[in-house]
């Protein structure tokens, strides 16, 4: 019983994770295209 759980909560938690996949992150709308980093959070620069 204890390995049946394991493996459901397994399924789940990868179902779970996979659900937020998004493929790599984009620019924000209205971003200029240029060559230089994109920086999403505005605390970071």
């Amino acid at each position: 019983m204890t390995i049946r759980a394991l493996l459901v909560s397994l399924l789940l938690a990868g179902l779970l994770a996979a659900c937020g996949v998004k493929g790599p992150p984009e620019p924000p709308e209205g971003a200029k295209k240029e060559n230089k980093p994109i920086v999403l959070d505005p605390l970071i620069q």
